[in-house]
């Protein structure tokens, strides 16, 4: 089953504690202010069922896959990125404390 991004922001949404600091014009900023736009969920739509538990949000994964090709990261790198530097939970609308 498809998740999807809703209008409400996590408890301790990083974009809400830290955003300050991630730099007007960067990729970090840009996906932080649209990637519901440029990844709209209907565009994912095909990929899911219409049965079990609601996955991540595509565009958490499109913003996810998007970062990790623009800087060249293998999985694990990017993964580690995604645990640890702010800039990328607040492009990817998460949780500072995920």
């Amino acid at each position: 089953m498809q998740g999807v991004e809703g209008p409400d922001r996590e408890l301790w949404d990083a974009a809400q504690v830290v955003g300050h600091l991630v730099p007007v014009g960067s990729m970090f900023g840009f996906l932080a202010d649209h990637r519901g736009d440029v990844f709209p969920d209907e565009q994912y739509a095909d990929l899911f069922s219409i049965i079990g538990r609601p996955s991540l949000p595509a565009t958490r994964m499109a913003a996810v896959m998007t970062l990790q090709a623009l800087h060249g990261l293998s999985d694990r790198e990017c993964a580690e990125a995604v645990r640890c530097d702010l800039r990328w939970k607040v492009a990817c609308g998460l949780s500072h404390h995920r």
